[in-house]
């Protein structure tokens, strides 16, 4: 979900003015969405946790193969298909926005600082989930910290080192 978000986001900023762009008809990505969140909601009504993050992932996936078979990065410097790359980074963005407010139960830090990069609103309700949810021209946060940062090991160990008192 890192990866993802940082790479359509920086896809946003280089290829689309740092604004969401204009969406156009909805693809098979559309379509997954909406799979995914069927499956994430009747996960949880079962209290299956796994299974309903195993959704989202499906979902990250399939965003991941979407910019793969499309290539905006390679679109946006060729004059036949440059036209292509804002309903691409549209419907990107949307899956994005769409695993995040899903994700929020389980990441909720993670979630909030891609909906609010995405949206500028923190936060997303189930109400909030049909596709379309991003408004065109909307600007995005010009920079975004990563969203799970490598941690040092040997300094964390060494924070949190166990105590051993002498009796």
């Amino acid at each position: 979900l890192g990866n993802l978000f940082s790479r359509v986001h920086r896809l946003l900023q280089q290829q689309c003015a740092g604004r969401i762009p204009k969406p156009a008809a909805p693809t098979f990505l559309a379509e997954a969405a909406v799979k995914a969140q069927a499956a994430y909601h009747e996960s949880i009504s079962k209290l299956a946790f796994r299974e309903a993050l195993d959704s989202l992932w499906g979902l990250v996936a399939e965003a991941d193969r979407f910019l793969v078979l499309h290539e905006p990065w390679k679109a946006a410097k060729d004059p036949a298909r440059a036209d292509t790359v804002p309903a691409v980074m549209y419907e990107a963005a949307e899956a994005v926005r769409i695993i995040a407010a899903l994700a929020q139960p389980f990441l909720p830090d993670a979630s909030a600082s891609i909906l609010l990069a995405l949206s500028g609103e923190g936060r997303c309700t189930l109400h909030d989930l049909a596709w379309g949810g991003l408004h065109e021209g909307r600007p995005t946060a010009a920079s975004i910290p990563p969203l799970f940062p490598r941690v040092d090991k040997a300094a964390w160990f060494a924070a949190h080192a166990p105590v051993h008192k002498e009796t």
